[in-house]
């Protein structure tokens, strides 16, 4: 009698859920995808734009890039500088030109189907490394020898300033001949205790390494300053390697967007965590649209 019970009470609560079920409807605003657009362009490489459309909240498709688009980059005087043109996966060139540190550009994207897109910035002017040093760091808690390589540069007078540090490792083998039979180039994961650090790029899989540094100048505004970094022992063991170091000075909306960017990524598998909202400049649209100019030296440690 009991399980006879016990199997009506089961039935008549199943029954309950079911009939209680209601149909809320969504009266939020739906946005409609918009371009977006992706260039962090600076003074040494060939200017390149990415081009893709936003999901909407209740869109299904796929993230898609926009390979029919009409993409004109102008000067800081309104003058056509040239029409980048598509090549692969959404990514247009202007080939044959680079462009120049000191000047402001603005790019301007449409598309049929979606709203115009436009963003502005401009390229700052170079910050060359002066010299750099090198020494050897032991790593008792992986058994390897690290390098601490400082490198020299001058901060300008009464400017606020935003830099970039990246290491890249030219790998090569040699024959016993001194001929290079294998080689290629990686971005190498680095590290810094120097107390200029504002942020340090990374998937949000480890806070010790990333893949660039991030810093700004309030602390050594018109300083010649020797800015620290670290590079992990296993890069150089059993390899031949040459490493690029690049420091790039960056506008604020290059740097608003890289340490908006850091933070998303420390806590986006954190369900209890803030969201954050990564920075952008696009108007119209989404994106970043942001210069920079580099300097680099090549270290044989």
């Amino acid at each position: 009698m009991y399980r006879i019970r016990l199997f009506l009470l089961l039935t008549v609560a199943l029954g309950a859920l079911v009939a209680c079920e209601k149909t809320i409807e969504f009266d939020g605003q739906i946005k409609e995808p918009k371009i977006v657009i992706n260039s962090l362009f600076n003074n040494q490489d060939t200017f390149k734009v990415h081009l893709s459309r936003s999901l909407a909240l209740v869109d299904i498709q796929e993230l898609e890039n926009l390979e029919a688009a009409s993409v004109k980059l102008l000067d800081q005087n309104g003058n056509l500088v040239g029409q980048p043109q598509h090549k692969v996966n959404g990514i247009y060139l202007l080939e044959g030109f680079a462009p120049e540190y000191g000047k402001e550009y603005r790019v301007e994207v449409s598309h049929n189907g979606y709203d115009p897109a436009w963003a502005t910035d401009m390229v700052p002017k170079q910050v060359p490394i002066i010299d750099y040093s090198v020494r050897d760091i032991p790593n008792p808690m992986l058994g390897t020898t690290d390098k601490e390589i400082t490198i020299q540069f001058a901060d300008p007078v009464n400017e606020q300033n935003y830099y970039m540090i990246e290491a890249f490792g030219h790998y090569y083998y040699e024959d016993s001949f001194n001929n290079i039979y294998q080689e290629w180039t990686e971005q190498l994961m680095v590290s810094s205790t120097d107390p200029m650090v504002t942020s340090q790029l990374n998937s949000g899989e480890t806070r010790y390494y990333g893949q660039a540094i991030v810093v700004d100048d309030s602390r050594i505004d018109g300083k010649t300053y020797g800015f620290r970094i670290i590079i992990d022992g296993y890069t150089f063991e059993g390899n031949d390697v040459d490493i690029t170091l690049t420091l790039s000075n960056m506008g604020l909306s290059a740097y608003r967007y890289f340490t908006s960017l850091d933070k998303y990524n420390r806590v986006r598998y954190d369900p209890f965590a803030t969201p954050v909202q990564v920075f952008s400049n696009v108007e119209g649209g989404h994106g970043i649209f942001a210069g920079s100019s580099s300097s680099s030296i090549v270290i044989t440690p």
